[in-house]
């Protein structure tokens, strides 16, 4: 009797524990159903055009025919060549370094195709929670490590270009570059990576539709770039919470034990309201950490702040993606959230 107690108890555990696992691996019940929503939109893997290019002359033209938004913005911008002899622009486009790199590109992303998908899914994502339809046509380039990603005007809708060399990869030596650039600085380097390719792109893009802020106060700021944290949020569900931030595992994790204290640090120091650069620029802005709090939090770590306020406006005010957007009264959004800083798990 005592046998058949015990491994019933053992089945029930077992059970109890495997229901466990579905429910929390499994996130397709919790999202919505994208499968009926139209999006219409061109993926342009340019890139590969480099690689494969007949001679300059013909290269350019050919692009400035076929992608002409781009083409334009490309060899006048990016790699501007416009105006040289042909000469130049062969010595320019072809250089073995140049080349080189195009190459080494054209490896790493020589299927594209999971790219273009996952691409498609964050569109439809963001066409129903936001019923807007106008979505870019993104280009993948490589761009001599000059662009990481741009927006730009492209016939009737936005272009969305993006620079495959600045996603090589994060042990790849960039600061080996330009040892002077603090572009090529390791904190900023270490998302040089594929898995940051949708996170960064698809900020650059809702970065440009959103109202900028015009007090400059941290507030409004950190608000504002919790509405686009939040967008991301929502677009691209299954990926991880410190990719949607852009944080380490480990400070994505201090932000989530240390959020009373955090905030309590901005409200201590008079931060929450200043406008002034100096004091609030690393507390927005990628930086190896912030000034007055700990190193073990990451730099702009303010902007976790804002996302979660903007989380308890959602849950409180029951409006739409699409009126959050379009909301420039960042104090109303304070207000109303009623926000309180705790101790979470996730």
């Amino acid at each position: 009797m005592v046998e058949k107690k015990i491994y019933s108890l053992l089945v029930t555990l077992a059970l109890w524990g495997f229901l466990l696992l579905v429910s929390s691996c499994d996130h397709s019940t919790s999202l919505p159903d994208i499968s009926e929503v139209d999006v219409a939109w061109r993926f342009v893997p340019f890139h590969k055009n480099q690689s494969k290019k007949d001679s300059t002359e013909v290269f350019i033209s050919q692009t400035l025919e076929n992608h002409p938004a781009f083409g334009n913005i490309f060899f006048s911008n990016v790699l501007p060549v416009l105006n040289l002899s042909t000469e130049d622009k062969k010595e320019v486009l072809e250089d073995y370094g140049f080349t080189s790199l195009v190459d080494t590109c054209s490896h790493i992303y020589s299927d594209i195709s999971e790219l273009e998908e996952e691409f498609d899914k964050a569109f439809k994502y963001y066409s129903y929670y936001t019923s807007d339809k106008s979505i870019p046509n993104v280009y993948t380039f490589v761009s001599g490590f000059a662009y990481q990603n741009f927006v730009f005007q492209d016939g009737n809708r936005d272009g969305l270009g993006i620079g495959l060399d600045m996603y090589i990869g994060s042990n790849f030596p960039y600061k080996s570059i330009d040892p002077k650039n603090p572009a090529f600085s390791q904190f900023l380097t270490q998302y040089f990576d594929k898995r940051y390719i949708l996170r960064k792109s698809l900020l650059a893009w809702i970065d440009d539709k959103i109202e900028p802020a015009q007090t400059g106060q941290l507030a409004e700021i950190i608000i504002r770039n919790g509405k686009i944290i939040y967008l991301l949020e929502k677009i691209l569900p299954l990926s991880p919470k410190d990719i949607i931030l852009e944080f380490q595992p480990d400070e994505y994790q201090w932000c989530l034990m240390n959020e009373p204290e955090l905030w309590t640090h901005l409200l201590k120091n008079n931060l929450l309201f200043s406008n002034q650069f100096t004091k609030i620029n690393k507390l927005v802005n990628p930086a190896p950490n912030a000034p007055g709090i700990p190193p073990e939090a990451p730099g702009g770590v303010a902007n976790y702040i804002g996302w979660r306020i903007v989380q308890d406006y959602m849950q409180r005010s029951k409006v739409s993606v699409a009126e959050l957007l379009t909301t420039s009264e960042f104090q109303k959004i304070l207000d109303v959230s009623k926000y309180r800083p705790r101790v979470r798990k996730d």
